[in-house]
Parts: C-alpha cells; structure tokens; sequence
C-alpha cells in the first residue's frame, strides 16, 4: 500500500542518516588518532637517526637501531597515506596550486630518496627536454606522488640497478617517466594496482622491504585531481615504467 511504501522510504531514509553520521564519526576519530599517534612516532623516529648519526655502536646495536628507524619511518607513512586517503574518500581534498618549475621539483625528491639507494648500491639517473618547465600545480601533493613511485622503483630494483626519470613536454602537458629493470608487475595483479584493494595483496621488495599498500592508490587520485593521468607499462622479471601526465592549464 501507498502507506507501506511511505513507512519504509522513512525507514531507509533514517538508516542512511545513521549511516552517514557514523562515518563522518569515524572519519573524524582516525583523523584525531592519526593526528595524536603521528606527532610521539616522528619523535622515536628523529631520535633514533641522531642516535645512528651522532653516536658510534657496535655492528649488531647499529643494525638493530636501523631496523627500529625504519620501522617508525614507514609508520609515519603509513599515518600519512590513512590521512591522505580519508582526505580524498570524504571529497575534501582541497589543491593549492601555484606555478611551480617541476624540473626542480623533481631534482628535490630525488635528493630526498637518493640516501635509500646506498645499501643496494643503485644509482637515480635524471634527464628532461628542459632546464625549467612551469606548470600550475600543487607542488606539496605532487612531491609526494614523485616521492612514492621512487621509493617503489627503489624497493623493487634490484642490486646495482638503474632507476631512470625523464621529463618531456609538449604544449598541452608535462610527462613525467619513472623508470625501473627490477622485479615487475606480475599480470594477476596489474589490474587493480591503482585500487584500494591493491593493499591485500601487497608485496615486499628485493631487500625484503615492506610495503604500505594505500600508496598507489592515493598517487592516481591525486594526480586525476591533477587533471592529469598516471599509467603503468611493466613486463614481470624485466622492470616497470610509471608515466605521469600533467596538463599546463
């Protein structure tokens, strides 16, 4: 009956009230959380590098407090991705945009990341088809998804290996490569890559390294808010080349 109908349109209406309100809770819980945990783990993390930097240890105490090192790094990575992520997923992602020369920018994460090549002795080798190239970004979000895909090409190149990054333009965009000959992308899994449900079937790197599994995912959203694309060319065994497109306007 048209009484019925009406009974169970306000049920279901009130059920998505309910809904919607526990997840703007929870969001605003994780955010809390994220917030609080992240502020006492960068401090375990900084303190534990001044202790490997400033302080000499013997072999087996140095490994150790490495391990523990990264260990909080790669937390606070992970805080960051949650952040970031529940950012993108309630539609709150808000860009600041500025020009921004993303030759330099690109010099800068690789700055940043060159220290993980040392233990398995890998080089970054950089060219562009410019010295400068403008491009009206948010410079902060862009950096992080540079910082990302370099530190998955250095996790799964292998010893020795060459990571290769070139910028070229034409006069609608900025491309951006980043190039690999490590482990590859097994085909089973290329499909999902860029989706969240990329984080269970996460894999580790030539050094064992671990991963987060949220990255990816966060990168494409980023860049597609970007206006741009990201895509991914890899053969199993023979390495990866992620592409980045960027429009000027």
């Amino acid at each position: 009956s048209l009484r019925q109908s009406l009974m169970l349109n306000d049920a279901i209406t009130l059920q998505k009230r309910k809904l919607e309100s526990a997840n703007i809770n929870k969001d605003r819980i994780l955010n809390v959380v994220a917030h609080d945990v992240r502020s006492p783990i960068g401090a375990i993390a900084n303190f534990l590098d001044i202790l490997i930097v400033k302080y000499e240890h013997s072999a087996d105490e140095k490994k150790i407090l490495e391990a523990s090192r990264d260990a909080a790094f790669r937390s606070l990575n992970l805080i960051g991705d949650l952040l970031e992520f529940n950012t993108i997923q309630s539609g709150e992602l808000t860009l600041y945009k500025t020009p921004t020369d993303i030759v330099s920018l690109i010099k800068k994460a690789i700055e940043q990341i060159e220290y993980k090549t040392i233990s398995k002795e890998q080089s970054i080798r950089f060219t562009t088809d410019a010295d400068k190239c403008f491009i009206k970004i948010d410079a902060e979000k862009i950096q992080r998804v540079l910082a990302n895909l370099l530190d998955n090409a250095i996790k799964f190149s292998h010893t020795k290996g060459v990571i290769e990054v070139h910028v070229g333009k034409t006069k609608e965009r900025v491309t951006i490569e980043i190039k690999d000959h490590g482990l590859g992308i097994p085909d089973e899994i290329k499909d999902n890559l860029f989706d969240v449900s990329f984080v269970s079937k996460k894999r580790s790197g030539t050094g064992n390294e671990a991963s987060n599994g949220l990255g990816l995912s966060i990168c494409k959203q980023i860049i597609e808010v970007h206006q741009g694309n990201i895509l991914v060319n890899s053969i199993a065994g023979k390495g990866s080349v992620f592409i980045i497109e960027l429009p000027f306007v």
